[in-house]
C-alpha cells in the first residue's frame, strides 16, 4: 500500500526528529574518563608479639577490625607500638599511583685489595734531614692499610606504596592492585678482605637490609579497613608488623 507523498514526508520528519532527541538525551560526559577519585592509605605498625596475637582475630573480622585499628593507634600514642609507615595517596579510578618516603643508601660493592705502604727511596742522609714520617692511615676498624672502593650501588630505604584502584559502578567496592613495602637498614656484615703488611686482617662491611612487602590484588568496601600483611620481625625482636589498608571512593562532581 502506497502512502500519500505528504504523509510519507511527515513520517520521515518525525523519525528524523526522534533520532536527534535520542542522541542529545544521552547524559553529558557518559563514558568520558573516570567518575571516581580514590584515597588509599596503608597503616604499618610494629606491635609486641603478645599484643599482636591478641588483636589478630579482630583484625581478620570485618565487623571488628575498625575497633582493632583504634586500639592499635592508641598503643602507638602510648608508645607501646611503633608506627613504621603510613603512606597515603589519592588517584583516579583506574590510574596507577606511587607514594614514596625514602632515603637513598649508597654503599660500596667492589674494592681494590689493600696495598702495602710505599718503600722509601731516599738515602740515609736525606732520611736523617727529613721530618719524622707520619703513621699510615687506618680504616675505621684500625687495620693498615684500607682497601679502596671501586664500585657502588644504591638502595632505597623507607616506605613505598604502589597502587592501582578499580571502582565498581556503584562506588561501593574497590579492587586494588597494590604493593606496600618498607625497607630498613638491619645491620652491617663484616668480612675479611686480606692481610696488611703488619699482619692485621683488613675487614670490610656490607649493609644488611630488612624488607617487609606485600604484592596482592584485593577487593575492599569503600571506607572499610582490611588486613593485608602480617610480618614477624627480626629487629626489633619479638615484634610483628601488620599492614592494614583503607580505600575510599568519592564521586567526581
Amino acid at each position: 500500500m502506497k502512502l500519500p507523498l505528504r504523509l510519507a514526508l511527515a513520517l520521515a520528519l518525525v523519525m528524523f526528529c526522534h533520532g536527534i532527541s535520542t542522541a542529545t538525551d544521552a547524559p553529558a560526559g557518559a563514558g568520558d574518563g573516570p567518575h571516581w577519585k580514590v584515597r588509599i592509605e596503608v597503616l604499618m605498625v610494629a606491635l609486641p608479639q603478645n599484643e599482636c596475637l591478641a588483636l589478630l582475630p579482630d583484625l581478620r573480622d570485618s565487623m571488628k577490625i575498625d575497633g582493632a585499628v583504634t586500639k592499635i593507634l592508641d598503643l602507638v600514642g602510648k608508645k607501646q607500638a611503633i608506627l613504621t609507615g603510613y603512606p597515603v595517596v589519592q588517584t583516579l579510578d583506574g590510574q596507577r599511583a606511587v607514594s614514596e618516603s625514602i632515603l637513598e643508601k649508597r654503599y660500596a660493592t667492589e674494592y681494590t685489595p689493600p696495598e702495602p705502604p710505599p718503600t722509601p727511596t731516599s738515602s740515609p742522609a736525606d732520611s736523617a734531614a727529613a721530618a719524622p714520617a707520619l703513621p699510615p692511615k687506618t680504616n675505621p676498624e684500625g687495620n693498615v692499610p684500607s682497601a679502596m672502593p671501586t664500585a657502588f650501588e644504591t638502595r632505597n630505604m623507607g616506605v613505598t606504596l604502589e597502587v592501582e584502584p578499580t571502582v565498581s559502578k556503584a562506588g561501593d567496592i574497590i579492587t586494588l592492585n597494590l604493593v606496600p613495602q618498607r625497607v630498613d637498614l638491619f645491620d652491617l656484615d663484616f668480612f675479611d678482605a686480606g692481610t696488611a703488611p703488619n699482619g692485621k686482617k683488613v675487614q670490610l662491611s656490607q649493609p644488611q637490609f630488612l624488607t617487609t612487602k606485600d604484592t596482592t590484588t584485593i577487593s575492599v568496601k569503600s571506607g572499610e579497613h582490611l588486613l593485608i600483611g602480617v610480618h614477624p620481625l627480626v629487629k626489633p625482636a619479638d615484634y610483628i608488623e601488620v599492614f592494614i589498608v583503607q580505600a575510599i571512593a568519592t564521586p567526581i562532581k
